[in-house]
């Protein structure tokens, strides 16, 4: 009878103790870079961009092997231009990294837009400056990307673009 007792006791108690643990490993979690880029809701399937601007286009204390998807200057005198890059699935999630470079003396508007036509980047990149987004891409994402440049005053856009993915 002791025994019996003891052991619902200790059986309990692990039970009660596991179960933090199994509530918190939710494959999805707030803020994180670990949020799917695609969830169903109702049958519906609706992309969620994740996007966050790092510091550089590589960490010089990252040693990967990764792919140049992209690596060009893009020159459009009328102020406005597109470019393109083609995204081919891995076996897994990877890190994408997208680097901009303004290499004029006014702003230029720079979107990044899904093959399935979802705005994942809309910001300004100043005069001079560079701007890195670092996105998370698995199948979902596969396809032709589109970069969208422009002026707010029509002057020529000059920007130098970098896209790298199989990072870790």
């Amino acid at each position: 009878m002791k025994k019996k007792i003891v052991s619902t006791v200790l059986s309990t108690a692990l039970i009660l103790t596991a179960l933090p643990a199994f509530a918190s490993s939710s494959p999805i979690k707030e803020n994180s870079s670990e949020i799917s880029s695609v969830y169903s809701q109702d049958n519906t399937v609706k992309e969620v961009p994740n996007m966050k601007i790092v510091d550089g286009l590589y960490d010089p204390g990252e040693i990967t092997l990764f792919s140049l998807l992209l690596n060009t200057t893009y020159n459009f005198s009328s102020g406005q231009g597109t470019g393109s890059f083609a995204y081919k699935a891995g076996s897994s999630r990877e890190k994408v990294r997208v680097h901009v470079s303004n290499n004029k003396n006014v702003a230029v508007n720079y979107r990044l837009t899904s093959p399935t036509g979802t705005d994942w980047v809309s910001l300004t990149v100043k005069p001079g400056s560079s701007v890195t987004t670092e996105h998370y891409f698995d199948k979902n994402q596969a396809g032709t990307w589109i970069l969208n440049f422009d002026t707010n005053d029509g002057s020529p856009v000059s920007v130098n673009v970098s896209v790298r993915d199989g990072l870790q």
